[in-house]
């Protein structure tokens, strides 16, 4: 997940297609947008998104479409990948997940994130390999 891809699911949740648009509901500037994308900065996002009170609503819907994601650390190192599909699909090898255990993997992952919503990579890779000795 970027920037960007927060950025058009805000451009989605507004009904907006343009930063002017989209910076005039978030009450910011363009160039603030602009900076949000070449710096990557998610944890500026999500601060705003906490302010206006639609995190939940931005970040719910971006973590309900993941599907052949690929999740990196702060250094871009490849973490793991994988798929989630819906539990009505019927696709044979699919990873069937419903809403509470979705909810603990988060619950789970929020632990590994620091006061900036950054990845602290140690916590990451012990839940990563505490998750793995499940099978």
């Amino acid at each position: 997940m970027t920037a960007e891809d927060i950025i058009y699911e805000l451009y989605r949740y507004f009904q907006v297609n343009n930063n002017i648009d989209l910076a005039e509901k978030l009450k910011i500037s363009q160039q603030t947008i602009s900076n949000w994308k070449s710096r990557n900065s998610l944890s500026a996002i999500k601060k705003k998104c906490r302010e206006l009170g639609i995190y939940s609503e931005i970040f719910s819907d971006i973590n309900s479409n993941v599907n052949n994601q690929t999740i990196t650390d702060n250094h871009g190192n490849l973490s793991q990948t994988g798929n989630i599909h819906s539990l009505d699909e019927k696709k044979e090898n699919s990873l069937n997940i419903d809403e509470a255990v979705f909810a603990m993997f988060k619950r789970a992952y929020n632990k590994c994130l620091d006061k900036n919503d950054e990845i602290i990579e140690d916590k990451i890779d012990e839940l990563i390999a505490h998750l793995m000795k499940f099978k």
